[in-house]
Parts: structure tokens; sequence; C-alpha cells
């Protein structure tokens, strides 16, 4: 009876998990064309994969380590690379996917001839742009021990996601409608609500660590404070 009567939620659930997988299908632009457009492909196992931005390292390695975000020099077989306090915009990022990685690490190193597999695919992907790009480096050399950043890679997944469930939320508090409502005009607005999910920006970057997701939880979260504002007149006091 239940899932009769929100059936269309069920729908948006299958639409958003098909936009998901839909990324997960696999790079489709070539390696060559990536590397020269700051990105990367991953291959994965089952046939699966994901383009990274370039900067996706950077981000991996403050989260991995947020003492980087004080480093003011990086350099890699005799390569100046971007050093820590240069590149990140928002350190407290960096602090709370550093956090939730905790658990996940110790989650990960008890799976053992999973996490190998996967690892050396995703080393092998990344080594070929520096072979593409001449250049004399692995990605060891960039990272030490680089199966710790699988872990925090995932832990920047599950960051990414409780954004946009926040955004969700904001979304349909500022309408003031319920999730589960039974009023067509409310279902309307949730199904408009997937835009949240379904855009571009998730599209390029929803599988790559960095600020860009911000690009949609600020306004989302501007137009819900303005909204209280506008209804409350005592807003001085609540939302200075």
């Amino acid at each position: 009876m239940w899932v009769s009567k929100h059936r269309y939620f069920y729908g948006l659930l299958l639409l958003s998990i098909i936009f998901i997988l839909g990324l997960l299908n696999g790079p489709i632009v070539p390696d060559k064309i990536q590397s020269k457009n700051c990105a990367r492909n991953i291959d994965l196992p089952f046939n699966l994969g994901v383009t990274l931005n370039c900067d996706t390292g950077i981000y991996l390695r403050l989260a991995n380590n947020p003492a980087l975000l004080f480093e003011n020099k990086r350099v890699v077989n005799g390569r100046n690379l971007t050093p820590g306090n240069v590149e990140q915009a928002t350190p407290g990022s960096t602090t709370i996917v550093w956090l939730i990685s905790k658990p996940i690490i110790i989650i990960w190193e008890s799976l053992g001839d999973f996490t190998d597999n996967l690892e050396s695919n995703v080393k092998s992907s990344l080594n070929i742009v520096y072979e593409q790009l001449n250049i004399n480096q692995s990605i060891e050399d960039s990272t030490g021990d680089f199966g710790s950043f699988i872990p925090i890679y995932i832990g920047y997944l599950l960051f990414h996601s409780l954004i946009l469930i926040s955004c969700f939320y904001f979304y349909i508090s500022t309408l003031g409608i319920k999730l589960l409502s039974k009023e067509s005009t409310s279902q309307i607005i949730i199904l408009i609500g997937l835009i949240i999910l379904i855009n571009d920006v998730n599209k390029q970057f929803l599988f790559s660590p960095g600020p860009q997701i911000f690009r949609i939880l600020c306004p989302i979260l501007t137009i819900y404070f303005s909204s209280k504002i506008l209804k409350d007149n005592d807003f001085e006091k609540k939302y200075l």
C-alpha cells in the first residue's frame, strides 16, 4: 500500500540512479584529449570508469593530510608543482572530508584483494597520462602511499552526497512542502527539484573532489535564508 501511494517518489529515485550510473559508464573522450583539457580518465572494475578534474590529486593530498594546507613549496622529480596553500579555497571541506574518511580507511584496509585490484587499475590509468605527456614521473612519485588516497576519495563522494541532500532539504523547506506529499503540485515541485542533481555541474564534478559542488549549495542556501528573512519580522535577532 505504501509503495503504491508513493510511486512518484520511486520514479524520482530511479531517475537519480540512472543519472549517476550514466556518469559511471566509463570515459567517453580519449585519454590524449582529456589530458590536454585538465581531465583524467580512470578505469574501474566491471567496465566502469569516471573522468576526474586534474586538480583531484591536490584535494586528495590535502584531505589525507590537512597540514599540507600550509605547504609553501612542492617539488616532485625536479618539477615545481602546486603547493597546498595555493590551490585550496575551501579548507573547511578538507577538514570535514578528513574526518569522514577515518572510519572508511579502517573498512577499506580490511577488504584485501578487492582494494588491491582497484588500486592497480586506478594507478595504471593515471600513469598512462604521464606517458602521453612525456613526463618522467609516476603517480607514486606524487602521492607516496597511493592506496591511502582511495578512502579519502570515497570520503569526498560522501561529502558531495551530503551537500546535495542538504540542497534538496533547503529547496523543499523554502517552498514549504513535504517530500512524501500526495498533492500533485508538491510532486511536480519535487520533480523540478531533480535539477539539483541532474545538471552540468554534477555531470562534470560530482565524482571530482573540489569546491565546484558549492555552485549548487550557495544559491539555494541564499534563497532559503532570504525567504526566511522576508517572512519573519524578527529576523534581526534570529538570522544576524
